[in-house]
């Protein structure tokens, strides 16, 4: 009885094993974006051979932060939008994002807010 429990452990065990491998198609180290949430149809999973199919841009901004300094800021980088997918992004309530950093520093911003940046 024993020797039979301990043959279907080990069983068991590799069922679970083979099953989290065909559940998780992309190991999660080789992703570098990762785009979920409840404003969006799909969730976008982005790799390094990915990027290639995206155009970088580069925009100036004009800031003024809280203590009324003023500054232009040129920045490149990926438009957020064209990531996500004009198809996979819900248009039914300004959703919040939040953006969260490889170093842990996170801000939110909605999706109109976004848009008029």
């Amino acid at each position: 009885m024993i020797k039979n429990k301990s043959i279907l452990s080990l069983i068991l065990v590799v069922c679970m094993i083979i099953s989290q491998a065909l559940i998780l198609p992309v190991n999660a180290s080789e992703v570098d974006l990762l785009i979920t949430g409840t404003g969006v149809n799909k969730e976008v999973i982005i790799t390094e051979s990915d990027w290639s199919k995206y155009s970088m841009v580069e925009k100036i901004y004009s800031t003024n932060n809280s203590l009324s300094f003023h500054k232009i800021v040129k920045a490149k980088g990926y438009d957020l939008f064209e990531l996500i997918g004009t198809d996979n992004l819900k248009n039914d309530i300004d959703y919040k994002v939040k953006f969260t950093c490889a170093d842990g520093f996170e801000f939110t911003k909605t999706i109109s807010e976004l848009k008029n940046t």
